[in-house]
């Protein structure tokens, strides 16, 4: 539970950083949410997932308590990225700021980019979650199941992805990036249907 109290703190603190303006501040919670990152990817993931008991020495009653702690642990994060995200979105007026700027520090990380950040980031750890889950869940209950779930999941990922508007400052480097994410997102696609037939 202490990348779920990481991560709250962090969405509370980016609160307070909007609300008085503070740019010190908005860079302690960009801070704290790598951190949080990290804790995900390489502490709650192989601890939940990797090198967790084999499922099948649970009973029903076990797995799903597990499964529900599961969904607390990785979601509540992932829900603080994605408000943190909601919260970005909105600039704050220059005029409501409680913190002069000449006791502040500027910008090292533009608001922009770390909209942007935000979305990629929380988008990525709840298709990682999924895949992860449901691979594990679908092997608990109904295996057949498994391969074909993956497959939708990673085919709705796509249609997500490319149904989503792109609105990057720069139209050559968004260019580059759709055609690039277009040849991941089809070889990922193409692989796992593969696999999943």
């Amino acid at each position: 539970m202490v990348t779920v109290s990481w991560a709250i703190q962090a969405f509370v603190l980016l609160w307070v950083a909007k609300k008085i303006g503070s740019e010190f501040l908005r860079h302690v919670c960009y801070l704290l949410y790598g951190i949080v990152l990290i804790r995900f990817g390489f502490v709650d993931l192989t601890r939940h997932f990797l090198i967790a008991p084999p499922a099948a020495e649970m009973s029903m009653a076990d797995y799903l308590n597990h499964v529900v702690e599961r969904l607390v642990m990785f979601g509540i994060p992932i829900a603080s990225i994605g408000g943190a995200y909601r919260l970005l979105l909105h600039s704050s007026d220059a005029d409501d700021r409680i913190v002069d700027r000449g006791n502040d520090i500027s910008g090292w990380i533009k608001e922009a980019w770390a909209v942007r950040l935000a979305a990629g980031v929380a988008f990525g750890m709840l298709f990682l979650y999924l895949h992860l889950e449901l691979h594990r869940t679908l092997g608990y209950f109904y295996l057949p199941l498994q391969l074909p779930v993956l497959t939708l999941l990673w085919l709705s990922m796509c249609g997500i992805f490319f149904t989503k508007p792109h609105k990057p400052p720069v139209k050559r480097s968004s260019d580059y990036w759709c055609c690039l994410s277009a040849v991941c997102c089809s070889s990922c696609s193409s692989s796992i249907c593969l696999v999943g037939v």
